[in-house]
């Protein structure tokens, strides 16, 4: 039965966080005069990525990579297809093309890169993962630089 309550508190909790979460992040968008996709590419998708950062550095210092590996496909395949689609049944969820462009090439070049990484020996190595993380620096700074 505490396990019930537990998932039912942590469902409310979620439930009521994202209100408030988003609820800030548009208010800091207009705070700040900034789009709010500028906000949604960096604030919200830090803090909706955070768990999974955690995650994924606690599995793979456990010598779990391919937790942290199938945490990353999986999240991603599931917020593609499953939480986009939802969005979009519950409402008109889009942005003009042009306004995406770099957004969409980067998703593109990080998942192949991604894949290249994954295909030596099925491991991304430290140097990789520094290219990764150095590469999400140098797109967050042209996504603040843009606007």
């Amino acid at each position: 039965m505490n396990e019930w309550i537990q998932l039912l508190g942590g469902g409310l909790l979620l439930y009521f966080g994202a209100e408030w979460f988003v609820a800030g992040a548009s208010a800091l968008a207009l705070a700040l005069r900034v789009p709010q996709l500028l906000v949604g590419l960096t604030v919200v998708a830090y803090g909706t990525s955070a768990p999974e950062i955690i995650v994924g550095v606690q599995a793979a210092g456990a010598g779990h990579g391919e937790v942290a590996l199938g945490n990353v496909i999986g999240s991603n395949i599931f917020n593609t297809f499953l939480c986009l689609g939802a969005a979009g049944l519950a409402g008109s969820v889009g942005a003009p093309l042009h306004t995406l462009g770099v957004d969409l090439v980067a998703l593109v070049v990080m998942t192949g890169l991604a894949a290249a990484f994954i295909r030596t020996e099925r491991t991304i190595s430290r140097l990789e993962g520094g290219v990764a993380v150095a590469l999400y620096a140098v797109f967050t700074a042209l996504t603040v630089a843009r606007g």
